[in-house]
Order: structure tokens, then C-alpha cells, then sequence
């Protein structure tokens, strides 16, 4: 069964903190994540390579999306 108060929880927790102290915990070079989402709401995508940002993050529902 799922704890609403956990999924509440995680929910809580804007992605570019997650991207900023979790991340970088798994691969250093991730760490430039974080600014370009804070700073433009879209990045390089963590999960595959690419050379033009297509991860964005919507601060509104604290949700993101690959375009790539």
C-alpha cells in the first residue's frame, strides 16, 4: 500500500534541490544541472547525451519533461 504522506513528502521537494544534492552524489558531472534549471527552467537531460537542453522543469508543478 502507498503512504500518501511519503508520496506528499517527495512531492514536496523541488527538483532542483534533488538535482543538486542527489545527483552530483551519483555522477559529478551533473552538477550543472541544477543552475541551468534555476536559471533558464531547462538543462542538458541527465539521462542520455545530447548537446542542446531539452530537459524542462515546470516550477509551477514542480514536474519536468525530456523533449529530447
Amino acid at each position: 500500500m502507498v503512504d500518501k504522506d511519503k508520496v506528499s513528502a517527495v512531492r514536496a521537494i523541488p527538483l532542483p534541490v534533488y538535482f543538486e544534492e542527489v545527483m552530483p552524489s551519483i555522477d559529478e558531472n551533473l552538477s550543472g544541472i541544477w543552475a541551468d534549471l534555476q536559471d533558464r527552467g531547462k538543462s542538458l537531460c541527465p539521462f542520455h547525451e545530447e548537446r542542446t537542453a531539452s530537459f524542462m522543469w515546470y516550477e509551477h508543478t514542480n514536474t519536468c519533461y525530456c523533449h529530447g
